[in-house]
């Protein structure tokens, strides 16, 4: 997935996240995020899911040589982030069921997913009883194992011991493929696989 950002900017109230800021990201590009808390790197995941409107500027999104309209862009990616959950009155197993129904993942089955995740010996615990760590573990299978073309990440380690976060960058660096990858984070050691970076403290 390319991805042309022109003159994006976004205002909440009297205040510019970001102004005017341009980029282009080539496909199978993998992008760090970088800057100070609250100078929008956030704001811009959100921006390029499409999951948040721009004040101003346009993001041009093309696939394998096709213009993708931004209302279709969900069909093309995954999002992984602190702030997504899903229902806690579900299981893991049901989770992956009913985005299985809507969704390619790579694992072939629950079970297989439940393996990568590590979270087998917990497949009939609701996530209400979830430690913060394991539904991050969770989100994090979710997006990585999902067949998407872009593939955005803000804070993936957060809530993560030392061990869970090489569990993530094993996982991130079987299944990178030739996908567009974009981390947003505070924490230098999620970019190891990064090859190109974004300042959020110039997006404005």
């Amino acid at each position: 997935m390319e991805l042309v950002i022109d003159q994006l900017s976004k205002r909440f109230g009297n205040d510019w996240i970001l102004k005017s800021f341009d980029a282009h990201i080539t496909s199978g590009s993998r992008v760090a995020v970088t800057g100070l808390n609250g100078t929008g790197k956030s704001t811009l995941l959100r921006l390029i899911s499409g999951y948040l409107s721009m004040t101003k500027g346009t993001i041009t999104y093309t696939h394998k040589g096709n213009k993708i309209k931004r209302d279709d862009v969900y069909q093309y990616l995954s999002f992984a982030a602190p702030y997504i959950t899903f229902h806690k009155d579900l299981t893991a197993t049901e989770v992956y069921d009913l985005l299985k129904a809507h969704t390619t993942f790579r694992s072939n089955s629950a079970e297989e997913f439940l393996s990568i995740v590590e979270l087998d010996t917990q497949k009939k615990k609701y996530l209400r009883d979830y430690s913060d760590g394991m539904r991050q573990r969770l989100a994090l299978a979710i997006a990585i194992d999902c067949k998407s073309d872009l593939l955005l990440l803000d804070e993936p380690t957060s809530y993560l011991d030392e061990t869970y976060k090489k569990w993530f960058f094993s996982l991130l660096s079987q299944y990178q493929d030739n996908r567009t990858i974009i981390i947003a984070s505070n924490a230098d050691e999620d970019f190891q696989f990064c090859n190109h970076m974004i300042n959020s403290n110039n997006f404005t």
